[in-house]
């Protein structure tokens, strides 16, 4: 009688975590892409503008998404510094369909 609950319970917690758009560290996400790129401040700075940028979008339609959209793009960053950039390119790619602020 107990597992029930206890699969309720952590089902909740799952959902709760993907309701919500990922908190990605910007500035290792900048410092990986800009050292790739040979970055100068100019590069780092642009950098975080688009990466801020791109986490407002995805603030917008984050619930609109279907879960198992949310869920594929966040999985296909698990290596690597993560990027909201690539995130919202996932997600404009499966479901364009969505309000996406320019």
């Amino acid at each position: 009688m107990l597992k029930f609950p206890m699969i309720a319970l952590a089902s909740g917690l799952f959902m709760t975590v993907a309701d919500a758009v990922p908190n990605y560290d910007i500035d290792a996400s900048c410092r990986a892409s800009t050292r790739a790129a040979d970055g100068t401040g100019e590069r780092m700075a642009a950098c975080k503008r688009d990466e801020t940028t791109a986490r407002d979008q995805l603030a917008g339609v984050w619930t609109l998404a279907k879960a198992s959209t949310r869920e594929t793009c966040v999985g296909a960053q698990s290596q690597g510094a993560k990027s909201y950039v690539a995130l919202v390119t996932c997600m404009q790619i499966a479901e364009g369909n969505l309000p996406w602020k320019k």
